[in-house]
């Protein structure tokens, strides 16, 4: 089996939200070829990229609110929107993302930015640096 750590590695399909995983996805590759990809600390990388999501002013798109709800684990009824929803995932995720400096106040003064249907943010470029996932500046 070969194995090897992926500089970038596009971890939206397993997440829901815009992220990179930096220096932290591993790839293995077994005798027959057949390629498997790992994402180490996965309840930790979907709570660091929700919390860091919900710090961005820019708005949420309908994806991004269901991967949120998803992540959240929250039922069908329980349908928070705008900053209700950011501070619920911000306080409910943040001992999962302790590489996210969170201020409940900086979500309590988030302006959000409005932006047409269709909207993507930057991705969130994120690295598993001694065991816990941070967000980085890295391109």
């Amino acid at each position: 089996m070969v194995m090897r750590i992926l500089g970038h590695y596009d971890a939206t399909p397993h997440i829901g939200l815009n992220v990179i995983a930096c220096n932290s996805a591993i790839e293995r590759t077994d005798e027959t070829g057949e390629q498997t990809i790992e994402l180490p600390k996965q309840r930790e990388l979907r709570a660091t990229a929700a919390v860091l999501r919900c710090l961005m002013p820019e708005q949420l798109q309908a994806a991004e609110i269901e991967a949120l709800r998803k992540i959240l684990a929250l039922p069908e009824w329980h349908e928070p929107k705008g900053k209700a929803l950011r501070l619920l995932v911000c306080e409910t995720l943040r001992h999962d993302a302790p590489g996210v400096v969170y201020d409940r106040e900086a979500v309590d003064d988030l302006e959000e930015r409005r932006t047409d249907l269709g909207y993507q943010v930057e991705p969130i470029r994120l690295h598993l640096i001694l065991e816990t996932w941070t967000a980085g500046l890295v391109a």
